[in-house]
């Protein structure tokens, strides 16, 4: 028996192979360059200010947990927008705006506004982890792969009698 990629969880394989393709190359990079951030603090920062960022311990553990869900977040919304926009420029805004919010909660929680403790910050990223696993599931709800190749919506063909 074969597989049709337009069956629903082979559409849903897909996606998350093109997810998971994309999410490799930007956690590598969010990892070197948060990494890079925390060394140059440790090396040429003031002592105080150094101290302060290292003893916040819940706030590093979350950032670094959100960075996972925070790009999942990211590129499945893009893949769901790609599918259901007419144009590049519209895709790439929607997904932008549509990531805002997420992404304020990251900047909240660097800049100390938003002070989690160790289990917020380990309930938090599965909170998050439960809607990218949603929209995973809606983005390959929505993928026509016939549209996304000709352009046009596929027809269902009815077997004749």
């Amino acid at each position: 028996m074969s597989l049709r990629v337009d069956e629903p969880d082979n559409t849903q394989s897909f996606i998350l192979g093109k997810a998971v393709a994309v999410m490799i190359l930007s956690l590598a990079l969010s990892y070197t360059v948060f990494g890079l951030f925390l060394a140059a603090v440790r090396l040429f920062a003031h002592p105080v200010v150094a101290s302060a960022v290292f003893h916040d311990g819940p706030v590093l553990l979350a950032l670094f947990l959100f960075a996972p869900l925070v790009a999942g977040w990211a590129i499945v919304l893009g893949i769901a927008v790609s599918v259901r926009a007419s144009e590049v420029r519209v895709a790439q805004q929607l997904g932008t705006l549509a990531s805002f919010p997420i992404l304020g909660v990251v900047v909240l929680l660097a800049v100390g506004m938003i002070h989690p403790t160790f289990t917020v910050a380990l309930l938090c990223p599965v909170g998050l982890l439960a809607i990218d696993a949603l929209a995973l599931r809606l983005a390959s709800r929505m993928f026509d792969r016939e549209r996304l190749v000709t352009g046009a919506k596929a027809t269902t063909s009815r077997p004749t009698r």
